[in-house]
């Protein structure tokens, strides 16, 4: 029911409340005479009237009490959906012969107690899947973890090495809520291909990222 609707029923409702109490008050001023039968069918009307205007009320009334709830819950909700974190996996290039894969946490909430693995799928069939578990208590939004298939740095080995990579677990927004996380980069070539033909220049830091990262796989 929409509120154009609501107000002609409340609208409604009025009049017919309006109308039951003239005839109230007509009865009630009928003369002697004519006191009998015709202020019995004053009365009479004055109640359907009133009982027809009780009855739009109460619709009106409920269906009111529900679109207030469905606001409030609404407005839960999108409170909640800015806490949601979104983790996605990035290629991202160190200079013009290497990458690396960029775990980032893309949405506008904390992800807590991340717990995911990410999957390197070889093109050889008869190979064996290449599986990183990674589990941090929290990422912020905007923030990062690098992983590299078996220590592999180097863009061309690594494209010609894997067909995909999956990254599959969850996670937990700061309010409890438990979000899965299921990414898939499906064609390692054609993404490269993408860096590449727009010409993404490394930053600055990444070197310092990328040794970072070295250091930590070496413990």
């Amino acid at each position: 029911m929409d509120d154009q609707t609501r107000r002609g029923l409340v609208g409604i409702a009025i009049a017919l409340l309006s109308f039951g109490i003239g005839l109230a008050v007509a009865a009630a001023f009928l003369s002697p005479d004519t006191a009998g039968e015709r202020a019995a069918q004053f009365q009479a009307l004055a109640a359907a009237a009133s009982l027809v205007a009780s009855v739009v009320l109460i619709v009106v009334t409920a269906q009111y009490v529900r679109l207030t709830g469905d606001i409030a819950s609404e407005t839960r909700d999108a409170r909640l959906d800015a806490l949601r974190p979104a983790l996605v996996l990035e290629l991202e290039p160190i200079g013009a012969l290497h990458t690396v894969f960029s775990l980032v946490n893309a949405g506008q909430g904390t992800a807590v107690d991340v717990d995911v693995t990410i999957t390197f799928h070889p093109r050889d069939a008869d190979k064996a899947d290449h599986s990183v578990r990674w589990r941090a208590p929290s990422l912020a939004p905007g923030s990062h973890a690098q992983f590299m298939p078996e220590s592999q740095m180097n863009t061309d080995v690594i494209v010609n090495a894997y067909s995909h990579v999956t990254v599959e677990g969850e996670t937990k927004d700061v309010a409890g809520r438990v979000h899965p996380v299921k990414v898939l980069v499906d064609d390692l070539p054609g993404w490269n291909a993408l860096v590449v033909t727009a010409h993404q220049r490394a930053e600055p830091d990444q070197l310092k990222r990328i040794a970072d990262a070295v250091s930590k796989l070496a413990k």
